[in-house]
């Protein structure tokens, strides 16, 4: 069974419970080169397809390993972009000590693994990383029936490390003011507009630890996603699939509830998949599509009408755009956390569109 949901949201699931936060250490990675590759390699069939799953796997499954030997887990990915969360506990020193090295961790490993040779060329892969400290609120939104559910992070320690990244150029770590404090004895940095570049990081790193066992309860995990998607053998492929990137306004715990039964209720009807809630620093957006992991001959028809009727039944504005492009559908992360998806233009345009 695939590890689709982060384990903090499953256990506290289980236990009845439905909302928290906790302070975190945030750490935003944005990965370059996945759009070249994916245009080229989509050109080739499921061959093309086959080489660009293993090559998201050798660039996502270190850093994956790092953050979570160092006490983070990662909260969800973003196209080419994934967010991870560090606890800060009882002792937050630790937490950035332990956030900073992953990030140090994950660029050692993206520099020697700077270049990709395939049978259709030579791609390049890089990454910008920001770090902040922060508060983490995360939350679970079910359906009426209680057999439906999703997941969402917000909150500074979402919106903070990704204002740090925004500094950051090819290969760098930015370190927003507060990491730099705590650390400023053990760091070596260059200041950066407000910021802080990190050049170095001496003495010994933290000891890996254990990396907790993956969540095994499929009655959990059924909430979130169907069937098909937890047991889906295939790794990638390319697939038309429409794309439907809704934007919504601040809510209330109580509006964006009640919204989400509503949409629960539509997919019900006209089916659709959508993995999370995601909050950022552009808001709150919902991701979903259609053609992917299963297809039917009227998916545009099923989509066009599910935004409809959302927008009729929602006692506010959103906005949303519709794309139908090609696309590389499959998972994307690696065994520790992972997240299907669709990835290419067609998802750049319909986020443009909203």
């Amino acid at each position: 069974m695939r590890q689709l949901v982060p384990y903090i949201i499953l256990e506290n699931y289980l236990a009845g419970t439905y909302r928290g936060d906790f302070a975190a250490v945030g750490l935003f990675v944005d990965i370059s080169g996945f759009s070249t590759l994916t245009d080229t390699l989509m050109r080739h069939g499921q061959h093309g397809a086959e080489v660009l799953a293993r090559i998201m796997r050798r660039v996502f499954g270190p850093p994956s390993q790092a953050i979570y030997e160092q006490g983070g887990f990662i909260v969800g990915y973003a196209g080419d972009a994934f967010t991870a969360l560090f606890p800060q506990g009882d002792d937050p020193h630790v937490a950035i000590r332990r956030a900073v090295t992953a990030a140090w961790l994950i660029q050692q490993h993206l520099a020697s693994e700077s270049s990709h040779t395939t049978e259709y060329g030579v791609f390049p892969i890089s990454a910008k990383v920001g770090l902040a400290m922060g508060e983490a609120a995360w939350g679970v939104l079910r359906s009426r029936d209680g057999k439906r559910a999703a997941y969402y992070f917000r909150g500074s320690a979402i919106n903070e490390p990704a204002a740090a990244e925004h500094q950051a150029q090819s290969g760098e770590i930015i370190l927003a003011p507060d990491i730099y404090k705590r650390l400023r004895d053990e760091i070596e940095v260059e200041p950066h507009g407000g910021f802080y570049r990190l050049t170095g990081l001496p003495g010994e790193m933290p000891t890996p630890l254990p990396v907790p066992p993956p969540a095994t309860s499929m009655e959990a995990m059924k909430a979130f996603f169907p069937d098909d998607l937890l047991y889906q053998d295939l790794r990638s492929e390319f697939r038309q699939a429409i794309n439907v990137f809704i934007s919504l306004p601040e809510l209330d715990e109580e509006a964006m509830a009640a919204f989400m039964q509503s949409l629960y209720e539509l997919q019900d009807r006209y089916g659709g998949l959508f993995t999370r809630v995601d909050y950022g620093d552009k808001g709150c957006n919902i991701l979903m599509f259609w053609g992917a992991p299963v297809a039917y001959e009227n998916d545009i028809e099923r989509a066009l009408h599910f935004i409809h009727e959302l927008k009729d039944s929602a006692d506010f504005a959103f906005t949303a755009g519709v794309t139908y492009y090609n696309s590389r559908a499959g998972f994307m992360g690696s065994d520790l956390m992972e997240e299907y998806t669709c990835y290419g233009w067609g998802i750049n345009l319909a986020a443009r569109l909203m």
